[in-house]
């Protein structure tokens, strides 16, 4: 499951992101605001975390990347070749 938080609320309003959404036909949650940034520790933006099926964090980019795709190509491969769907040797915390 993919989940984003949008943390700029005031600049863009729903309409704009759902308008984007929908142009990339993405279907993913959008929680709006910046409280739950706050709530979830999120200390950059964009922050990127990878949760196994145990609930348990696996992985935690913060920041970007021109190689991103390829890179959680490769975790989410990781994860799902993992027995125990928590591949230690990626993880964060």
């Amino acid at each position: 499951m993919i989940l984003t938080i949008s943390i700029d609320v005031r600049a863009t309003p729903n309409s704009v992101v759902q308008s984007i959404l929908t142009a990339k036909h993405y279907t993913v949650p959008v929680l709006r605001g910046y409280e739950y940034s706050q709530l979830a520790g999120i200390r950059g933006t964009p922050t990127t975390w990878f949760v196994d099926n145990n609930g348990k964090l696996a992985f935690e980019n913060v920041g970007g990347s021109p190689h991103l795709v390829q890179e959680f190509g490769w975790r989410l491969d990781a994860m799902r070749n993992s027995k125990t769907s928590s591949p230690s040797s990626t993880a964060a915390r």
